[in-house]
């Protein structure tokens, strides 16, 4: 009915934010955001913070990825396995680019593999799901092929984040895990009604002419 179950906050004394929340399912939930112990300009020297909630909001165990020049998670989803699979951006040391970033996690939390894949340019994750046949489906945007302004990218990966041997813009990542010391403490933001009335949209739906170009076949 809208009324607040529970509620806390996670985190240190510089920003911190959240990018993805989904239930588990064990009844509990996990977490993926940015913790910036250090933070200037859009780049954050911190890494990627991901909590394994319980189903009250308590902490059942917490992790930090990092050692690039910043490093940014957009989503996070539960495997098959009750592993994790994660994805964003990555900029590694002495690179003034991002590159599209995938990790997968066990169920501990622990790094199970990791890659970047990109070229020249800015390239970014938004979203990654799962596949029927154990890979991943993954969406976001490159910079790197296109003479112009950021495209759309859409990757499927193999089970080991693989693409195929003929995939040229592949790299391996050295970030390391530690444990995490978010603190966690109880908040008390009161609710209210929102009085938002909703309107019926004038959108004019239209046929796009976006091609598609394959670069790995």
């Amino acid at each position: 009915d809208g009324t607040v179950e529970w509620q806390k906050t996670y985190g240190w004394l510089n920003d911190d934010w959240v990018n993805s929340i989904q239930q588990t399912r064990d009844g509990g939930y996990i977490v993926v955001g940015t913790m910036a112990k250090i933070k200037w300009e859009f780049h954050t020297q911190g890494g990627v913070l991901v909590l394994k909630l319980r189903g009250d909001g308590t902490v059942e165990w917490q992790k930090n990825y990092r050692g690039g020049y910043g490093e940014a998670a957009y989503v996070i989803q539960q495997t098959d396995d009750n592993g994790y699979i994660l994805a964003g951006g990555m900029m590694p040391a002495g690179v003034k680019e991002t590159d599209l970033w995938v990790m997968k996690l066990k169920a501990d939390g622990s790094l199970e593999w990791q890659r970047t894949y990109g070229g020249s340019g800015c390239d970014m994750a938004r979203s990654i799901q799962q596949t029927s046949d154990g890979g991943y489906i993954v969406a976001g945007d490159t910079q790197s092929f296109n003479e112009r302004d950021a495209d759309l990218w859409v990757l499927k990966l193999r089970p080991d984040g693989s693409i195929g041997p003929s995939c040229r813009f592949i790299r391996s990542t050295n970030l390391f895990v530690e444990d995490g010391s978010a603190l966690a403490g109880d908040t008390r933001v009161i609710p209210e009604e929102s009085d938002i009335t909703p309107q019926d949209s004038s959108v004019t739906v239209q046929d796009t002419g976006v091609s598609a170009r394959f670069l790995v076949k």
